[in-house]
């Protein structure tokens, strides 16, 4: 109950127009994260919230994401929030204050329950992205970023995602890697997955060392010792064993 008003607080002393800030960032939050996408969510004007936007992001309160190859050109932007407190906010204390206020906490515990385990799945990965940046795997990579695209002959809206690529010039290596935040044990079948997502960057490194991993909250149900050696299978107690080492 401390920090339960805390974030519009915050907002309430950086910035006017408070309401229009708060709108956006619950549509960043709740996964409308391309200008087009908020813009429909908020029913404001494109070029207001392009201009929200740029304020939001020279303040570091949000950030954006492009796919890994792309460069800064590249126009269908997937922002996020910065700070774990205001994500969670946005996404479960906004939306529900009415059943809060009311005192209908077990409904509201119930809600953010169900949703939470993609909640922390989404912040696994980024955490997995930070940790990889600072050599969790015994070498460090000049950058690494979540991809997505279409490929092939896919004319749809259906893309092919990969959460994790990380690339060093120095070495001129390239790293898959999915994170999956699940109560069920992980099987080869993702990491055959992932080996095939791979294929279509791989056109563009043809020559590079090319090394692949999975992290998994719950283990694997294979065993991960038979691996070759550009394979990585890493569950949580790997990869404190990997910080604390």
């Amino acid at each position: 109950s401390t920090l339960y008003n805390e974030a519009e607080f915050l907002l309430r002393t950086e910035l006017r127009e408070t309401r229009n800030y708060m709108l956006i960032l619950r549509s960043i939050a709740g996964g409308y994260r391309t200008v087009g996408e908020i813009n429909s969510y908020t029913n404001m004007d494109k070029s207001m919230v392009s201009k929200y936007i740029d304020i939001l992001l020279s303040l570091e309160l949000i950030s954006y994401e492009i796919p890994f190859g792309e460069t800064e050109k590249f126009r269908k932007r997937l922002y996020y929030i910065n700070d774990n407190y205001l994500k969670f906010w946005f996404r479960y204390i906004l939306p529900n204050r009415t059943g809060i206020e009311n005192s209908n906490y077990l409904e509201v515990a119930r809600k953010i329950e169900n949703d939470f385990s993609q909640f922390a799945g989404e912040q696994f990965e980024y955490l997995m992205r930070e940790l990889i940046m600072d050599g969790i795997l015994g070498r460090s990579f000049t950058t690494v970023s979540r991809w997505w695209g279409k490929v092939g002959n896919n004319t749809g809206k259906n893309i092919e995602e990969i959460d994790i690529v990380a690339y060093s010039d120095t070495r001129d290596e390239i790293l898959f890697c999915e994170c999956k935040w699940t109560n069920k044990k992980v099987s080869y079948k993702i990491i055959e997955e992932l080996i095939r997502k791979s294929k279509w960057l791989l056109n563009k490194y043809n020559n590079s060392k090319v090394s692949y991993a999975v992290f998994s909250k719950s283990g694997f149900d294979f065993n991960t010792d038979t691996l070759e050696k550009n394979i990585i299978a890493m569950d949580l107690k790997g990869i404190e064993n990997a910080l604390y080492k």
